[in-house]
């Protein structure tokens, strides 16, 4: 997963930086604040970008990444992010602190192996933002994308269980192919924002 996704990180590049700047955008504007908004725009994408530190630098954004993997979403966070990442795999976590600490050591990584373990370490402060990618589909398993994926469900309604989950203030989702994909698989994908009714 960590040397062999480069390829489909460069195809959905441009979704995936929208979608977060999105989603850290509704976060800052449901606490009321631009710190965020502000921070995301002086970081926009992958590969290290972002400034931070000084007088004036943002508040920390708690970010809670389900299914963290080998953390390919921590170039698009603000350089203000505490993140934790959950992930069941230690080789994954492992691999995903490394990233982190050589990719955006301006962002605070804790990995955790349940989500049960991430609401033990939010200590009663409530995530900002929770991010999953390349996870929904996971929690029932093909044999062959067991040994393939990490146990990728290749049918699962990933955006029905997500509008089914809570009582959303808006729910938004997109259905695309991956640029590139064509009969692979794992072309087929779902993106969207569900925001948390207040």
């Amino acid at each position: 997963m960590d040397t062999g996704m480069d390829a489909y990180e460069a195809a959905v590049a441009g979704r995936k930086r929208d979608l977060l700047r999105e989603a850290f955008r509704v976060a800052a504007a449901t606490a009321g604040g631009a710190s965020v908004a502000d921070a995301m725009a002086t970081h926009g994408g992958p590969a290290g970008t972002g400034s931070g530190g000084g007088d004036g630098e943002a508040p920390a954004v708690r970010v809670l990444d389900v299914g963290i993997g080998t953390a390919p979403n921590v170039g698009y966070y603000p350089p203000c992010a505490v993140v934790t990442g959950v992930d069941p795999s230690a080789a994954m976590t492992a691999r995903a602190a490394t990233n982190t600490r050589r990719r955006r050591p301006d962002v605070r990584l804790v990995t955790v192996p349940s989500v049960a373990a991430a609401t033990t370490a939010a200590a009663g402060a409530p995530y900002d933002v929770a991010i999953c990618t390349l996870t929904l589909c996971s929690t029932l398993a093909y044999p062959a994308q067991m040994a393939l994926a990490d146990g990728c469900h290749l049918t699962r309604d990933a955006e029905g269980a997500v509008r089914a989950a809570a009582p959303w203030a808006a729910v938004t989702a997109e259905r695309f192919r991956v640029p590139g994909g064509g009969a692979l698989l794992i072309s087929p994908h779902v993106a969207g924002l569900a925001v948390k009714a207040m």
